[in-house]
């Protein structure tokens, strides 16, 4: 173009991100929101727009169910190397979330300066912490692009409770997810009902390649068969059906449970009672992956019809599909459409249909099973490792953003 010089956007990326270390470990902690906000990084930074600097709101519950009145002020590095840098914040509702916000805008205005020769994004990760409503102004504010990445949106009543805070958080959700200059989302309900009428930009998540390479030895034929059921141990997740469904299983069959949550005390309590059952507790990235691949089957029992979780997309489907060990899965639009022919799918979303699916899966041959299993691996590290996501993302910002990489010359 006569007269103008092509310049790449400078990106900040706003979110809710730490290392995964234990000072982090407390309630508010979620190893898959984490390692989400990691790899989205990595995605940008593969689609050509790494993020110039990393701002974090601490997950952090409020006070008194933290002991805690202030949220976390300095810098960190995390995992990859880069530096992320928390925004302090009042740790009492409802000041959490106003001084959050107002922190957060006040810090994009200072980044924007600083970046003022520049075409300028600001890429969020979800809408609650910090709330987007204060993103949205100070993108508008400084003349910068706002996007956001949608991992879920949490509807009152559902996976959340039915509570003023999270009724007015989803509200405004709901207000300013279409005024975003763009939008990338894992589930496809939020861009049918949230974002009607917008080009949107999908991806389900995605896998940090280096942590699957190795191809996978599935086992062949031991007794028991090995089931896994891993994450965050909520009701959402299909823990009592799949505690239920071992009632209707004999004696050949074993299930291993990793993990957090509000039904641990439900597992434990079934894991002392049943030889079949073992709780491992909370596992490491890497011993989780031991797990996954010491397993004949993973379970993904994410509910779709006793919970209404049609804004979530089950992130952690990506790495049981790239572990190369057979997944069994409940069935969404989202799964089908993206993953269809890699997992076995349940027919129905009750104790007696897993049950009969673990069965039904335990009978076919080791060979059948393990080829199914690696199906998935090949495909997992071919299409969705981060970076592989990173044309998709470039492609989308581009059309989304038409002169985002010009400033006159």
């Amino acid at each position: 173009m006569d007269g103008a010089e092509r310049v790449e956007p400078a990106v900040v990326f706003v979110g809710a991100w730490v290392p995964d270390l234990p000072v982090f470990h407390g309630s508010a902690f979620n190893r898959a929101g984490q390692m989400y906000q990691r790899g989205l990084a990595r995605a940008w930074s593969a689609a050509g727009l790494a993020p110039s600097t990393i701002y974090s709101i601490e997950p952090l519950p409020a006070f008194p169910r933290s002991a805690r009145l202030f949220g976390r002020r300095g810098h960190v590095g995390v995992e990859d190397g880069r530096i992320v840098r928390f925004l302090p914040f009042v740790n009492v509702h409802p000041l959490k979330a106003i001084t959050a916000g107002l922190v957060t805008v006040g810090t994009l205005i200072g980044w924007a300066w600083r970046h003022r020769k520049q075409p300028r994004i600001i890429h969020c990760f979800n809408l609650t912490m910090p709330p987007g409503i204060f993103l949205l102004f100070a993108a508008r504010l400084t003349g910068s692009r706002a996007f956001v990445s949608l991992a879920d949106v949490c509807k009152p009543g559902a996976i959340v409770p039915d509570t003023w805070a999270w009724r007015l958080d989803y509200w405004l959700q709901r207000q300013i997810i279409p005024r975003f200059d763009g939008i990338l989302l894992q589930s496809r309900a939020i861009a049918d009902e949230l974002a009607r009428g917008r080009h949107v930009c999908q991806i389900n998540g995605g896998i940090l390649g280096e942590c699957f390479a190795a191809a996978p030895v599935a086992r062949s034929g031991e007794k028991p068969f090995r089931v896994v059921l891993a994450g965050s141990l909520e009701p959402y997740n299909g823990v009592d059906v799949v505690l239920q469904a071992f009632d209707d299983l004999g004696d050949d069959v074993a299930l291993i449970v990793a993990g957090k949550g509000s039904a641990v005390d439900r597992v434990t309590r079934a894991a002392a009672g049943d030889p079949r059952i073992t709780y491992v507790g909370e596992l490491g990235f890497g011993a989780l992956i031991d797990l996954y691949r010491s397993a004949d089957l993973l379970l993904n029992v994410r509910l779709t019809q006793a919970i209404d979780t049609h804004y979530f997309f089950p992130s952690k489907l990506m790495e049981l599909l790239a572990s190369g060990v057979p997944v069994l899965s409940t069935r969404s639009p989202d799964i089908v459409s993206e993953f269809g022919s890699l997992p076995y799918f349940l027919s129905e979303e009750t104790p007696r249909a897993v049950a009969d699916a673990i069965a039904a899966i335990a009978r076919i041959p080791p060979d059948e099973r393990r080829e199914r299993g690696r199906r998935a691996w090949r495909f997992m590290l071919e299409h969705r490792t981060w970076e592989a996501q990173g044309p998709a993302i470039r492609q989308y910002v581009k059309a989304e953003s038409p002169r985002a990489a010009e400033v006159p010359g």
